[in-house]
């Protein structure tokens, strides 16, 4: 019997993550089937902010784990594939993140269990790419095949930076006419 692949693994890590914060502060999930670049959504049809009711407003994330990183000048760097870079960086309402979730090099460190608590270790990091240049062409007009990222390591993914994410993403919303 073979385990896994380590990079499904990872994958399944940074899911299992947001969903934990998702839940922290009660927002729902719901898992993509069919992956074309965004890995799960995150929002609440309840009501949540006084009376205002989002229904259907969802906060699209693509998530990617990497046990190869480092903080150098206040950001992670993360090389990202063209396609997903050019999806992200496409304006969209409500708006789309990149999750970056960092690893320690041991997959046996991925998750502690201690006796009073197991502890997700290490942490995400969220990204908006809204703005970001776009990809150059090589020499015979092709995408580059990849583009690396500095994801800023103040953006730290917690459950209250995701309830903030969502709760802009709302605000946003009435601004664009969305019914609360």
């Amino acid at each position: 019997m073979k385990a896994i692949p380590v990079t499904s693994a990872k994958e399944w890590v940074s899911i299992a993550y947001v969903e934990a914060i998702a839940a922290q502060v009660g927002l729902n999930i719901k898992n993509v089937r069919w992956d074309d670049g965004i890995d799960i959504e995150v929002g609440s049809n309840k009501a949540m902010f006084g009376n205002a009711r989002f229904r259907n407003l969802y906060l699209p994330l693509q998530l990617k784990a990497t046990e190869n990183w480092e903080v150098k000048d206040g950001t992670i760097a993360f090389r990202l594939k063209a396609s997903n870079y050019v999806q992200l960086r496409d304006s969209s309402f409500p708006p789309q993140y990149l999750v970056l979730y960092t690893l320690p090099h041991s997959r046996a460190h991925w998750i502690v269990h201690k006796p009073a608590a197991s502890e997700f270790r290490h942490r995400a990091y969220f990204f908006s790419l809204d703005g970001q240049p776009e990809l150059r062409k090589t020499a015979t007009g092709k995408l580059r095949e990849s583009r690396v990222v500095k994801v800023p390591a103040k953006n730290l993914l917690t459950a209250i930076s995701l309830l903030r994410l969502y709760r802009e993403a709302c605000q946003e919303s009435l601004s664009f006419g969305g019914v609360p």
